[in-house]
């Protein structure tokens, strides 16, 4: 598991070599320079964990965490682990063992560093419902939990439900997209024009646009899992049969047919009220220029 590491700290120093040692264990990890940017962060994204440095300026490590505090809800709220070079200090503060769950020394050796965070991190409830997930994918041809981009950004709530299911990636690592709401249209479309990989499965989440994607997941629908790995499994087999030219395509034609290839699907047009054109596509490439694309590519097939 991936598991979300947020560093608080002004020291860009202290924060890189931090960074290195989490991310060489494997956590996905993000910096804040101090307690303000990491609350508007922690609105925005689900942390596992956050280690705060204690001394920083306008807003000390004991305020920050007392925000991040207030702006978690319940269990679902990062564990808060101080970084401190004056422990005493910090322990016999009023109030620093309710709000920290723990306080590390600022120097601090890299193994013992990830020891205390493994043990932080520990919940056997979720990491039973992971190993259930990733069983559940093995048992329908996946190595395990698939690896995605959520588009667009989910929500904390989201976050915690993707990454019991998912294994979430980059771009160049992802097995699939998974579209989480109607308002990343027109970014997945940018994705699918300009991007360099491409060709990856749309999956919805939404539960509105399953016609348009490659597929749609519910985790409460058994047959939604089986669809997933199938189009992951399909899109994968199919893009290996491309040229790299094709997989690497730089123009929308060559693109939009090297899609319609691995998804082993039509250009049929899809009725769509919402849109100021009224029809989407399958594979979300920019409706506003199919036209001129299916034209050349019909021309060029039957000249």
């Amino acid at each position: 598991m991936r598991e979300r590491i947020l560093l608080v700290d002004d020291d860009t120093l202290a924060q890189d070599l931090l960074k290195s040692v989490l991310q060489t264990r494997g956590y996905v990890v993000d910096t804040a320079e101090d307690g303000f940017a990491a609350v508007r962060m922690l609105r925005n994204e689900r942390y596992d964990l956050a280690l705060i440095d204690y001394h920083m300026p306008d807003l000390d490590g004991f305020a920050s965490a007392r925000l991040l505090r207030d702006v978690s809800s319940g269990d679902d709220g990062p564990k808060l682990v101080a970084v401190t070079a004056d422990n005493n200090a910090l322990s016999v503060r009023p109030g620093a063992d309710t709000v920290f769950d723990a306080i590390l020394p600022k120097v601090v050796a890299p193994q013992p560093l990830i020891s205390s965070i493994e043990q932080l991190l520990r919940n056997p409830k979720r990491d039973r419902a992971i190993e259930v997930a990733a069983a559940s994918w093995r048992e329908r041809g996946l190595s395990g939990r698939p690896k995605v981009v959520a588009f667009p950004v989910p929500t904390r709530e989201q976050a915690l439900a993707l990454d019991i299911c998912f294994d979430r990636a980059t771009l160049a690592t992802a097995d699939m997209i998974v579209l989480l709401d109607a308002s990343a249209l027109e970014t997945i479309s940018t994705w699918r024009a300009r991007a360099g990989d491409f060709l990856l499965p749309v999956v919805d989440l939404s539960g509105t646009l399953a016609t348009s994607c490659d597929a749609a997941f519910s985790i409460n629908d058994p047959l939604s899992w089986n669809a997933a790995a199938e189009v992951i499994i399909k899109f994968a087999a199919r893009r290996a049969l491309l040229g790299r030219e094709s997989q690497r395509a730089v123009e929308l034609d060559t693109r939009l047919m090297a899609y319609l290839f691995v998804a082993d699907r039509a250009l049929c047009p899809i009725g769509d009220p919402a849109s100021k054109l009224f029809i989407r596509y399958p594979g979300f490439f920019p409706a506003n220029e199919l036209g001129a694309v299916t034209e050349r590519l019909t021309s060029s097939a039957f000249p």
